[in-house]
C-alpha cells in the first residue's frame, strides 16, 4: 500500500501554467467551510454515494485509483483501504493538508492535473491498469480552456486502463442554486441577483467563485475531443457519471 510521505510532495515543473482567479481561490479555500458545504449538503448526497459505489465497482478491475482535484479526500479515502495504491493530485495546500491527517494512507501530490502524466509516470505506485477520477464537478468549477486540457489529460493518463468523470446535471441547475450555492457562503460567498445564468448553467459570484453545471452533449464534446468515442453514462441524483475504458496508447 503506498503511503503518504510527512510533507506533501509538489510536483516539479507545475508552475509554467498561469493561475486563474478561480484556481486562486481553490488553493486559497478554507478547508472546513468547503467541506461542510458540499458534504453537509443534502442535495449532493445522493451524487456523492453513487460515485463511491461506481469507483468500488470499477476498481475490481484495476490496480491504482488516481483522483484528479482529490481536495480533502472524502472521495479517495473511504477507497484506500481495498488493497491497492490510492492517488490524489490538487492544486490546494490547504485541502491537501486536511486530506493527508485525516487519510494518512494517501499518496497525495500538489500538482495540476494537466500535467497529470508528467506526474503519474515516475511514481512506481502508479504502475498497472489506472483508473483515473474527477468526481463531484471538479472539473466545473474551473474555465473551459482548463477543463478542456484536463480532460485530455485525465484520459492519455488512463490509457491501459478507464476513466470515471462525474459533473452536476444542467438539468438540477435551478435546484443548485437554491438548495446548494444559496445555503452555503462559507463556499461561494452570498449569491446575489444576476450571479447565476440560467441560460448557460454557471453561477459566478463576487468572491471568484465559479461553477458550470453540464448537459450529456457538453461532456460528449469534451471526451471527443479527447479521442473518447466509446463510453457508459450513469445518473444518481443532481449527477452524470461518464466512465470507460481506454486502450493503449490512446
Amino acid at each position: 500500500m503506498a503511503t503518504a510521505t510527512k510533507d506533501i510532495p509538489t510536483a516539479t515543473g507545475q508552475g509554467s501554467e498561469a493561475a486563474s482567479p478561480e484556481e486562486r481561490l481553490w488553493a486559497a479555500l478554507d478547508a472546513e467551510g468547503y467541506d461542510s458545504a458540499v458534504y453537509g449538503s443534502e442535495l449532493l448526497r445522493s451524487m456523492y454515494e453513487g460515485e463511491l459505489a461506481i469507483a468500488q465497482r470499477m476498481m475490481l478491475a484495476h490496480d491504482v485509483l488516481v483522483e484528479v482535484g482529490v481536495g480533502t479526500g472524502k472521495f479517495a479515502g473511504p477507497l484506500s483501504g481495498n488493497g491497492y495504491p490510492v492517488i490524489g493530485v490538487d492544486i490546494s495546500p490547504t485541502l491537501l493538508e486536511v486530506a493527508k491527517r485525516r487519510y494518512p494512507e494517501l499518496l497525495l501530490i500538489e500538482g495540476d492535473g494537466r500535467r497529470l502524466s508528467e506526474i503519474l509516470d515516475p511514481l512506481p505506485a502508479a504502475n498497472g491498469r489506472r483508473l483515473v477520477a474527477c468526481v463531484l464537478n471538479s472539473i466545473g468549477v474551473v474555465d473551459a480552456v482548463i477543463r478542456e486540457a484536463l480532460v485530455r489529460e485525465m484520459i492519455r493518463s488512463s490509457a491501459g486502463g478507464s476513466f470515471l468523470l462525474a459533473v452536476f446535471s444542467a438539468e438540477h441547475f435551478h435546484r443548485g442554486i437554491a438548495e446548494f450555492y444559496g445555503r452555503s457562503p462559507q463556499l461561494c460567498g452570498p449569491v446575489r441577483d444576476g450571479d447565476a445564468d440560467h441560460i448557460r448553467h454557471e453561477l459566478r459570484t463576487t468572491s471568484s467563485y465559479f461553477s458550470h453545471w453540464f448537459t450529456v452533449a457538453e461532456i460528449d464534446d469534451l471526451l471527443r475531443a479527447a479521442g473518447v468515442r466509446s463510453y457508459s453514462v450513469e445518473r444518481c441524483g443532481v449527477g452524470l457519471f461518464f466512465s470507460g475504458p481506454i486502450p493503449k496508447g490512446a
